[in-house]
């Protein structure tokens, strides 16, 4: 549900502020391409094609299973609730 824009923008503001965090070092480990991938899409300096598109989708998903939350249309990571 949470369109491909807000997922990037969603998937890069993580990774910038919990990627030293204990709590998520195994989502960053298992997804070591996807939160770069994101952020170099949100920041322009990459175009995502139809395989970095599935990467961050795949991204995505393996987030919202790490968190065992379903896609509700987050449009930013505020709207995501998690207890560290």
């Amino acid at each position: 549900m949470t369109n491909f824009s807000n997922k990037v923008s969603i998937l890069r503001d993580l990774w910038i502020q919990y990627r030293d965090d204990e709590y998520f070092y195994d989502l960053f480990e298992i997804n070591d391409l996807g939160f770069p991938l994101a952020f170099a899409i949100f920041h322009d300096y990459a175009i995502p094609s139809n395989e970095g598109m599935e990467i961050i989708n795949q991204t995505w998903n393996n987030f919202l299973e790490y968190l065992d939350i379903e896609d509700t249309g987050f449009e930013d990571l505020g709207e995501i609730y998690f207890v560290e």
